[in-house]
């Protein structure tokens, strides 16, 4: 079985959609694991905020603790989480990952308000760290870095809040997209299909009717040339003509009993080789479009015309 190009071009369509979707599901796929780790750094700064405020605690019991690359790393993140840019993967981890700028006005909000809480927190830190163990303001500060804590830790939570409902909604509505696009994707394909094979079968009888018309040329044709065989042979002069009584055709015996060779006389009235009283009066003659002469006296009788003017008796039928 043979089939259109244009019917073969139907599943290219739909291949080529399925590819679409594939790849719309992986870019997906991709953003999810992107939002992932914008969550998991945002989440990250609670563990850090936690971290500074136990190793300012500990300073003044005479234990040693790097607040400052604690700190560093705070704000690092919040800058990417922000702006956008490259953060650490995570403790003891060397590769950096990418983090888009904040998604919403809101979210944005939230994590400025963190970065807000969190230099607050150092500010009361770096005071603590100036005092004696036994100074007498020591300890409201450190109920004081402790709450400053507490706030950083809620505004953090607030944006993890916030960074995991947006990533759901996103989610929510690529995955309808991506429904969407597959769905008019298999109407369109499957329109297609229905499209090109109604054209094919249309294609087909349209083939069949050439097919039918060109074999009715070439035995129309060959009908032609068997008469025009038949006629050539025939001893009798036979003349055609048309409707009007215009001459087609004349066969080498009328050429010769009229003294005309037949292109002379074609497309020419009958009367030019037959009087105009003898044609109106045998009216039968234009009507049947043919015309037999002989060169003798016969019922039916008529005088012909021949090239050179001169007259001679001759019969139709």
């Amino acid at each position: 079985m043979r089939f259109s190009p244009l019917v073969m071009l139907a599943p290219v369509v739909v291949f080529v959609g399925t590819v679409l979707v594939l790849l719309y599901t992986a870019q997906v796929l991709q953003d999810q694991r992107s939002d992932a780790e914008v969550i998991d750094v945002a989440g990250r700064q609670r563990t850090l905020s936690e971290l500074h405020t136990k190793q300012v605690l500990l300073v003044p019991r005479g234990v040693a603790a790097d607040y400052d690359a604690t700190r560093a790393e705070f704000f690092t993140n919040l800058t990417a989480l922000l702006d956008g840019g490259s953060v650490s993967a995570g403790p003891g981890r060397e590769e950096l990952i990418d983090l888009p700028p904040a998604p919403t006005a809101e979210i944005r909000a939230v994590l400025e308000t963190s970065g807000e809480r969190m230099r607050r927190a150092v500010e009361t830190a770096d005071e603590i760290l100036e005092m004696s163990p036994d100074d007498p303001a020591l300890a409201p500060m450190l109920e004081q870095l402790i709450v400053d804590d507490r706030e950083v830790l809620r505004a953090s939570s607030e944006a993890m809040s916030l960074l995991a409902e947006y990533s759901a909604a996103r989610l929510a509505r690529l995955v309808q997209w991506g429904f969407r696009v597959g769905a008019l994707v298999a109407v369109c394909g499957m329109a297609l299909i229905w499209l090109l094979s109604r054209f094919q079968r249309l294609n087909r009888g349209l083939q069949a009717e050439i097919e039918q018309r060109r074999q009715a040329v070439e035995h129309l044709r060959d009908s032609e040339e068997r008469l025009r065989t038949v006629v050539t042979g025939v001893v009798d002069g036979l003349i055609t003509t048309d409707e009007r009584g215009q001459i087609i055709s004349l066969n080498p015996a009328a050429e010769r009993i009229f003294g005309v060779r037949a292109e002379k006389l074609t497309g020419k009235n009958l009367t030019t080789v037959m009087p105009q009283s003898a044609w109106t009066e045998h009216t039968t003659i234009s009507e049947t479009g043919l015309l037999s002469a002989r060169g003798n006296i016969a019922p039916n009788e008529v005088v012909g015309r021949r090239g050179d003017g001169s007259s001679f008796p001759m019969s139709w039928r």
